[in-house]
């Protein structure tokens, strides 16, 4: 009797854990927006200009920050630095991001804004493919000091990934 209430129960506890992880984020964006926003203000007004420069993914960040002039943009990094498929590729884009925003790695100039998935929402950890990093501490969180921290979240399987090889695995079978 106690594992049939226990089911219903955790699939709504994880329920409203996810939907508070999805506002949560939508609220962080919007703020770090907001301030990013201010940051190319403050920029314009002083008479050194910039762009502000959002960024999702890797391929965004070399797209759009390896022609960017040094010191020529705000960048937020929306999510984009959890999809890099190595280490070389994480610290190429961290690199990147810094350049355009004109300071090097450690120091920061509050121009950088990373928008980091919650290390507590394993649904999107959990479905989404192209996840490998968690970044645990960023800009412009104060603890980061201009630096990014994280750890590997691995190539591995995820429910839609393994969906899809089941699939393709039947149309193999004869």
């Amino acid at each position: 009797m106690m594992s049939v209430l226990f089911s219903p129960l955790s699939t709504a506890l994880t329920g409203a854990v996810e939907g508070y992880a999805f506002l949560d984020r939508a609220s962080d964006r919007r703020r770090m927006l907001e301030l990013a926003q201010a940051r190319v203000e403050q920029h314009n007004q002083t008479g050194t200009p910039r762009t502000l420069v959002v960024v999702k993914s890797p391929k965004d960040i070399r797209l759009l920050l390896s022609r960017a002039r040094v010191g020529s943009a705000v960048v937020v990094a929306d999510c984009a630095l959890e999809k890099c498929g190595s280490e070389a590729e994480l610290l190429d884009c961290w690199r990147a991001i810094n350049r355009a925003a004109g300071g090097t790695p450690g120091l920061h100039k509050g121009d950088i804004f990373v928008l980091r998935i919650q290390q507590w929402a394993s649904t999107r950890l959990a479905l989404d493919p192209r996840i490998r990093w968690v970044i645990t501490c960023a800009p412009p969180d104060a603890k980061a000091m201009g630096r990014i921290q994280y750890r590997p979240y691995g190539r591995r399987s995820t429910v839609l990934a393994d969906t899809r090889m089941a699939r393709r695995a039947k149309k193999v079978t004869p």
